[in-house]
């Protein structure tokens, strides 16, 4: 069964000029402050909620229930760097040949990272989308290079 399209964000809609000319949302709803890192996230979520936090303020997309999303994403991107670490430790294939256990859990995080950044407007897509730059080095691009 089909499902249409994904809705385009009001703020994305507007830098496109409404092609269709389709009613919406005059503008992009505006985030207020009071979005907070959750204490319960590890070191790493945690400096992962500091990269990206002020980028999704600033585009307003950060208030206080915006949290729980942009908090997921930051423990996936955790949990996506200890499995890398882990399998970069032990190696791709055991002794017999088979496959690293944590490959699986690994491709089913890394979908679920791209659909959270996807659906945060973090993506390269999304911000080449609303011409959002990043202003800075990729985490993905840092992690290489470590």
């Amino acid at each position: 069964m089909a499902r249409g399209r994904k809705p385009i964000d009001a703020e994305l809609n507007s830098l496109r000029g409404n092609p269709g000319n389709r009613r919406g949302t005059d503008a992009a709803p505006v985030a207020g402050r009071g979005a907070r890192c959750p204490s319960w996230l590890d070191d790493t979520a945690r400096e992962e909620w500091k990269r990206v936090a002020p980028h999704l303020r600033r585009a307003g997309k950060l208030g206080p229930l915006d949290v729980p999303i942009v908090a997921a994403y930051c423990k996936c991107f955790s949990r996506w760097k200890q499995i890398e670490e882990q399998i970069d430790a032990e190696g791709l294939v055991n002794g017999e040949g088979k496959r690293h256990p944590l490959l699986g859990a690994l491709d089913q995080i890394i979908r679920q990272l791209r659909a959270l950044a996807s659906e945060l407007g973090i993506t390269p897509r999304t911000r080449a989308a609303s011409g959002d730059t990043g202003g800075e080095q990729d985490a993905f691009d840092k992690f290489m290079e470590e």
